[in-house]
């Protein structure tokens, strides 16, 4: 069935042309794009100042246990009550065995391919920052936050992680977490004494 779609995709979906694409018992390694989306996402960031990429992998969605990653924009708007929301568009798909490295450089290689406006990105992403989601973040600041054996840490910092995190303006973000450095590191060293650090 796999084979079948590698081979002779639906319309319109394309399959993109790699020699690492593979369907066999061993592995299983393929990327694939909708035409016109593809279009207009390339269209979308010729217009844009910044660009803000997302990529992830789902699991247990099938009971081959294969994996579908996936690849695009994250696109910042405001809603009907002027709040900054984000959305996810999805550009690039790929299905493999397993999330590594080669998935993720075939999902990557096939997206710089087909963007060709976003062709810098084949220098090794200059310029770019590359941040962990929002989940995991919160994950890292409760697991952290517990070693310290304080639990307003951890309530505060994740209510700004969750506040910053809707900003759309590089200055707003700055101003609030040098605010908040600032305030917990004055915090630590009256607590814990001005040789101790805060990390």
């Amino acid at each position: 069935m796999l084979k079948d779609f590698l081979n002779n995709p639906p319309e319109p979906v394309s399959v993109f042309e790699s020699m690492n694409a593979t369907v066999s018992e061993d592995e299983v390694r393929f990327a694939f794009f909708e035409a016109s989306n593809m279009q207009a996402a390339t269209e979308y960031m010729a217009g844009s100042e910044r660009i803000i990429l997302i990529s992830d992998c789902t699991y247990q969605t099938n009971h081959q246990r294969l994996v579908l990653g996936s690849l695009g924009l994250a696109v910042l708007h405001r809603d009907d009550h002027g709040k900054v929301r984000c959305r996810f568009w999805p550009v690039m798909f790929s299905v493999s065995e397993a999330e590594d490295e080669s998935a993720y450089d075939l999902l990557c290689k096939a997206f710089i391919d087909k963007t060709g406006a976003f062709a810098a990105m084949q220098r090794q992403f200059p310029g770019a920052c590359i941040h962990r989601d929002l989940q995991h973040v919160k994950k890292n600041i409760k697991d952290n936050a517990g070693k310290l054996q304080d639990t307003n840490l951890k309530t505060y910092i994740t209510d700004v992680v969750e506040f910053s995190a809707k900003l759309s303006q590089p200055s707003e973000f700055h101003t609030v977490w040098k605010d908040t450095l600032g305030r917990l590191r004055n915090e630590w060293h009256e607590k814990c004494g001005s040789k101790d650090r805060l990390v």
